[in-house]
């Protein structure tokens, strides 16, 4: 499932702009990390990882793989698309009153800085869990999603519901929860509070563990410059570390920056033909079907295929969990270059 997730939200083609766009200078660095990467695979290194999986052979390494993990990283860490989807679940099996009362949208994006006056009141701007121009319409679209039988995997057999189960809801919350609240912190301590009278860094980013690990430990020693820390695999830059002088980290803000969009089904006949869309002021505009193969390891390879609107793909053909419990649902994709 994620698989098919991230292959379809494009983390590749954001890749192509991205390098397009990016300075000379920038990418002349990336241009040389890549270089290095390439001389090292060409030695003959492998991997731990590699050499279990009986992997022997590897393409070279590209600018775009490096700047297509850095896609991956900006969406896994923006984050609130997913619960926003639990939250539509919810919404769908209970309704909204029952949503705002026992998963507020303040509960979602109340930052905690240090001092209070950092973060003043008039700054908090809560938007609500589902925008008033459908709160009305959404049982029926709700309905339509739950009625929709739309198969991404040709011949596979997919759970289908024929109406939102009641405890939809419940098991949304459930889920969220067990995945745990994501939370990212940092923190600067002054020389005058500390025994050793140098100020102190901490960066505490809840990166999740895996396997080959995110972060490698990293060091630099060249003329005039010692350079320590930890890089995120794959990516040319020391994310958290010192030069010696300066040392710096990295956290993420949980904002509010990944948007759902609830469409609305439409089918038109042409030709005698039925063709399935969505609504765009009033309008019809049908489904752009995007299809993908995917190589399994001892099966044959299977071929996905999903719906797109002019804001990104339907999560409904992406997310099996959500499948029959929301209305047709796409993840406004931003532009380019800009998450």
């Amino acid at each position: 499932d994620s698989d098919r997730l991230h292959r379809f939200l494009g983390f590749r083609d954001r890749a192509e702009w991205l390098y397009e766009a990016t300075s000379r200078e920038e990418r002349e660095i990336l241009d040389a990390f890549v270089a290095g990467v390439n001389q090292w695979i060409s030695e003959g290194h492998l991997s731990i990882e590699h050499r279990l999986l009986g992997i022997d052979e590897l393409r070279p390494w590209s600018p775009l793989d490096s700047l297509a993990i850095h896609q991956f990283l900006l969406h896994g860490l923006s984050g609130n698309a997913n619960r926003e989807v639990r939250r539509l679940a919810i919404a769908c099996a209970a309704g909204v009153e029952a949503l705002e009362r026992n998963w507020p949208t303040n509960i979602e994006f109340d930052a905690i800085a240090l001092p209070p006056e950092d973060w003043p009141p008039e700054s908090h701007v809560t938007v609500p869990a589902i925008v008033e121009e459908i709160e009305e319409e959404l049982p029926a679209l709700c309905a339509q999603g739950a009625d929709d039988h739309f198969d991404p995997m040709a011949g596979a057999e997919v759970r289908r519901f024929e109406q939102v189960p009641p405890v939809a809801g419940l098991s949304a919350l459930a889920g969220t929860a067990a995945r745990g609240w994501s939370a990212s912190n940092n923190w600067a301590v002054a020389g005058r509070h500390t025994a050793s009278g140098k100020p102190v860094l901490s960066s505490d980013p809840h990166l999740p563990h895996m396997s080959p690990a995110m972060l490698w430990g990293y060091e630099m020693q060249v003329p005039g410059m010692h350079l320590a820390g930890f890089t995120i695999a794959g990516l040319h830059r020391v994310a958290f570390g010192h030069n010696g002088n300066v040392a710096w980290g990295a956290t993420t803000n949980h904002v509010d920056r990944q948007d759902l969009v609830v469409h609305r089904l439409r089918t038109e006949t042409s030709g005698g033909n039925a063709i399935e869309g969505y609504e765009v002021e009033g309008r019809f505009v049908p489904f752009e079907y995007r299809s993908e193969l995917f190589e399994v390891r001892g099966e044959q390879p299977v071929r996905v295929t999903v719906r797109f609107t002019r804001d990104g793909p339907l999560l409904n053909d992406l997310d099996p969990e959500v499948t029959g419990k929301i209305p047709l649902t796409a993840l406004r994709r931003a532009p380019a270059g800009r998450g």
